[in-house]
């Protein structure tokens, strides 16, 4: 069962801006609490964003922000979409260095949107097969079998506790990508009830991926209240994230890599859930981590 009360219960909003980053807000205080540490729309940018604003993000700056932040912390990361670099240009190799870095950083699982099946789904797979990392999506399915093409459940233990995560792709029939040949999205309504027969048993806290906009999630959530959060990589999204959905907590990444985001949730039986939403923005004068530095220069450059 989950730990999410059914009533409303407040945000706790951690703020890191500006580069700055300080571990003792994010702490876990005597082990019983978890950070998961969120990526959506990163676009490929292992490197960085090179934007109007100044330069931000990279998987070297954001290991120096792991390093202070999570120090003796137990954690892992997710993602919820739009990773792959769509660059005709390099744009293959960047995905894959997107995906095997995250996982060095302690990504458990990613979620499949159509954007995601560009390169198509053979070359997914073989990116995320390289790194480990389980796909995920409820509703996308190969349009000539009716099959699902992915996983609708992840599941997994960590810190003594349960995780059931399942991916929901956000439905526009009228889009077309160039990769996902005969994989099509069918309505996210069509597969609530099948998700609610399959959530795992003695699940601790259940979790959506998924790229849906805030109008949508604003239709769909109320009908899928066992929920405890939702992550989102929509450029959608109207309110100030977190916000709340019928309950549930609604949280949007930075895109591009520009900030490590994430939630601090308690383990504690006796505790209601009550996610601590933070974000530490990657800005240039972040420290790159050297290891993580040369790792990247070296597969950036396919070596």
């Amino acid at each position: 069962m989950s730990l999410r009360a059914i009533s409303a219960r407040p945000l706790v909003v951690v703020s890191f801006l500006f580069g700055i980053i300080t571990p003792i807000l994010v702490l876990a205080s005597e082990g019983d609490s978890l950070t998961i540490f969120v990526t959506g729309s990163l676009r490929g940018r292992a490197g960085g964003c090179v934007c109007p604003g100044g330069g931000y993000g990279g998987l070297d700056r954001r290991q120096t922000a792991i390093n202070n932040q999570f120090e003796g912390i137990d954690y892992f990361g997710i993602d919820c979409g739009g990773f792959l670099d769509l660059d005709p240009e390099g744009g293959q190799q960047a995905s894959l260095c997107t995906m095997l870095g995250l996982k060095r950083m302690g990504l458990k699982a990613a979620f499949v949107g159509m954007r995601d099946l560009f390169y198509g789904e053979k070359f997914l797979r073989s990116i995320a097969d390289s790194a480990g990392v389980p796909l995920i999506s409820a509703n996308l399915i190969d349009s000539r079998t009716g099959a699902a093409v992915f996983l609708p459940w992840i599941e997994f233990e960590h810190s003594a506790k349960q995780f059931a995560i399942t991916g929901i792709a956000e439905h526009q029939p009228e889009r077309r990508y160039p990769g996902p040949g005969n994989i099509t999205s069918i309505s996210p309504d069509s597969v609530i009830k099948q998700l609610r027969e399959t959530i795992p048993e003695n699940a601790d806290f259940i979790v959506l991926l998924t790229d849906m906009s805030e109008a949508n999630l604003r239709d769909f959530l109320p009908e899928f209240t066992e929920l405890d959060i939702v992550f989102t990589s929509s450029r959608k999204i109207d309110s100030t994230p977190p916000f709340e959905i019928a309950g549930i907590t609604v949280v949007k990444p930075m895109r591009d890599g520009g900030a490590l985001d994430g939630v601090v949730i308690t383990t504690s039986e006796n505790d209601d859930f009550q996610p601590r939403v933070f974000r530490t923005i990657l800005k240039e004068d972040v420290t790159p981590d050297v290891k993580t530095k040369n790792w990247l220069e070296g597969c950036l450059s396919g070596q």
